[in-house]
């Protein structure tokens, strides 16, 4: 674990006995890591470190550093004897005081854990199968009458049971959760700028994951902010932040028209590679980025060296070429196979993909409607429409029952759905679901966003399509309204010699 965050040696062994392969190599129970935590928080020798004679005299250095100093003057000196002995038992009362109410306060968090998963026990249970998604759920209704007088445990017990609802797939209740444990860490006093820090960031990632790009951007801001009053802005963990910003601020602006997001990225980029230590995922993940900022910009082949890049980055990390860790970066890399036109190559990919996320994150998760996404668009720019159609709509019948019908994903399915159906000759389907991409964009993204602005566009055509004129004519007018002018495309040339037509390409000229 101190590869990616680094932190005491005690505490690196402590977590890694936990996560052992072997069952008789681990904690024997909940309770007896408690205590190696409580050990670690007080400074006495933990079990997961081997006993040694050398181990317990550190620790004991470590735990008395400023007395073992100050009995050494003590004997070279042979003066002071007294009031050493009297600042030596404050010392350690101030010590056994703080070692036991961190002991206190792991046993309380140790407590309301098992309290919880006692639901599984088949006395309670009787006989019943408990879901986590049930053990969640009595957890989050168990916190607001738990623990009133300790606002930092219930913050971090917050936090960890929304995250655990955003691994389910339950992003309104993970959001409505990990806001609560923010404001229960904004409470307290004095503050703690790093730990509010993280937590801001959970946020920001889990608004973003809802839709509310701009406001998980301000959100990122706040925690970059608080990070580097700390921290220096050349620390580490202000690389992946960066990185993060970067993406939420692509999300907004696909085309990153700003360069906001490249610069974001590059400076990640530059942090990560000045810090040894750094995660490789962190810096294949900015390269993947820039690499699909180059894409949008044109340039297929560019973008393809990034992508290959990125996953030749993150499979040194890896621990095989089924580490999950590698989807996404496989995901991208047949973008770019696809974006130099070898695209039977790209399905292929596409295809491993689904059924690798099925497998390990299960039929309902957000994962597996990207993988349901991308095959089903390269499907249809291949032609195989009739391969490509139920996927889509698998797709948006998984986002709409993950992240309700008002979300920035449902839009881009929606619109490459009603494309997709479009070229395959079906012009009155292909309307139907461009107007719900446009609806949905709109009330999403704003009514200024690219993708609300291509989703009308692409409505106008296929109004035109249809014969309905007039209908086009408005929905060109709205276009005009919030800045469109691109009114002299051969698609629109059927409204030619109209006069409502020839004021918008009016418009359109300098």
């Amino acid at each position: 674990p101190s590869r990616v965050s680094p932190m005491p040696p005690d505490l690196d062994q402590i977590v890694l006995k936990a996560m052992r392969k072997e069952p008789e190599r681990r904690y024997t129970s909940a309770g007896q890591l408690a205590e190696d935590v409580g050990r670690f928080l007080g400074g006495w020798p933990v079990l997961a470190q081997p006993d040694t004679a050398g181990y317990r005299v550190r620790r004991f250095v470590s735990r008395n550093r400023a007395a073992v100093v100050a009995a050494g003057l003590a004997i070279a000196s042979l003066a002071g004897t007294t009031g050493f002995a009297t600042w030596q038992s404050a010392a350690r009362a101030r010590a056994l005081t703080t070692a036991r109410a961190e002991r206190e306060r792991a046993g309380r968090v140790t407590g309301f854990l098992l309290d919880i998963f006692r639901a599984t026990n088949p006395s309670e249970s009787r006989g019943r199968l408990v879901t986590a998604r049930e053990l969640l759920d009595q957890a989050a209704q168990r916190i607001d009458s738990s623990l009133q007088d300790d606002p930092a445990v219930r913050a971090d017990l917050a936090l960890a049971i929304g995250r655990a609802y955003g691994y389910l797939g339950q992003y309104q209740t993970s959001d409505s959760m990990i806001a609560g444990a923010v404001a229960l860490r904004r409470s307290i006093v004095p503050a703690e700028p790093l730990v509010l820090a993280e937590f801001i960031e959970r946020q920001a990632r889990i608004t973003a994951t809802n839709g509310r790009l701009a406001e998980a951007i301000s959100m990122l801001d706040e925690s970059v902010a608080l990070r580097e009053s700390v921290l220096g802005p050349d620390a580490l963990e202000l690389g992946v932040s960066h990185s993060l910003i970067a993406r939420t601020a692509r999300a907004l602006d696909p085309l990153d028209s700003a360069g906001t997001a490249r610069r974001h990225l590059e400076r990640a980029l530059e942090i990560f590679r000045a810090h040894p230590e750094a995660d490789g995922m962190e810096s294949a993940e900015a390269l993947r980025a820039l690499g699909t900022i180059v894409d949008d910009r044109g340039e297929p082949k560019e973008a393809l060296r990034y992508y290959r890049e990125a996953l030749e980055t993150a499979r040194r990390s890896a621990t095989d070429d089924d580490d999950p860790r590698l989807f996404n970066y496989q995901e991208s890399f047949a973008h770019g196979l696809r974006g130099v036109d070898l695209n039977d190559s790209a399905i292929a990919v596409h295809r491993r993909l689904l059924a690798a996320r099925r497998k390990v994150f299960g039929p309902d998760h957000l994962d597996v409607s990207f993988s349901l996404y991308n095959l089903a668009r390269d499907l249809a720019r291949a032609g195989r429409f009739e391969e490509a159609r139920p996927l889509f709509r698998e797709c948006l019948e998984l986002r709409e029952r993950l992240v309700g019908p008002v979300h920035p994903q449902i839009a881009f399915a929606l619109y490459a759905f009603g494309t997709a159906t479009a070229n395959a000759g079906d012009p009155a389907e292909a309307l139907a679901l461009i107007e719900r991409a446009a609806s949905t964009a709109e009330a999403a993204l704003g009514p200024d966003n690219l993708q609300t602005l291509d989703s009308y566009e692409s409505k106008a055509i296929l109004e035109l399509a249809l014969g309905r004129r007039e209908a086009a004519l408005a929905t060109l007018e709205l276009l005009a309204n919030r800045g469109y002018r691109n009114f002299d495309k051969p698609d629109f040339r059927a409204l030619a010699g109209t006069p409502r037509y020839a004021a918008l390409l009016r418009m359109g000229r300098p």
